[in-house]
């Protein structure tokens, strides 16, 4: 997520837990059906921040590979 932060030059947030899809359908239902305050939910799962730390310069070079490798894949 480093690499994401330094990338496109803003903080990144991720949740500390690895796998949310199970958690995530049971606080939607929640929220559907009222029962989960969205604050207390938010504040419940804790974060990691990223913050880009990455020289502008090369954050530049380094996403301009990355498209070049995409555009690679695409093309074949």
């Amino acid at each position: 997520m480093q690499l994401q932060s330094d990338l496109l030059g803003i903080p990144v947030s991720v949740p500390d837990r690895e796998e949310l899809s199970g958690m995530g359908a049971a606080y939607a239902a929640g929220l559907g059906m009222k029962i989960f305050d969205p604050a207390v939910i938010r504040e419940a799962v804790t974060r990691k921040e990223y913050l880009p730390g990455m020289e502008k310069k090369r954050a530049e070079e380094k996403m301009e590979g990355w498209k070049a490798a995409v555009e690679t894949v695409l093309r074949h």
